[in-house]
């Protein structure tokens, strides 16, 4: 069991909201964001990796879905 998986999911969620506020670059920002949508917590900075290109617009989907899936949120249609 990895240290996401023993962690309580608050503390977790505050670590990688933390790190993704100052990330160390782009690829840091995705990998936090990646990490926060599996936490069921959505970063708003995932809204702006789309915009700037960081983040592949199917990627960016896989994620926003991920993130609803995780939050409970089960609804039908693509994620905007």
């Amino acid at each position: 069991m990895d240290d996401e998986q023993q962690r309580p999911r608050a503390e977790s969620v505050a670590a990688w909201t933390q790190l993704i506020s100052d990330p160390a670059d782009d690829a840091m920002a995705a990998r936090c964001a990646a990490v926060l949508a599996r936490l069921g917590t959505w970063p708003p900075q995932a809204d702006e990796l789309r915009a700037r290109s960081i983040l592949p617009e199917a990627d960016f989907r896989a994620l926003k879905a991920v993130g609803r899936a995780e939050a409970g949120e089960w609804t039908s249609g693509s994620p905007s």
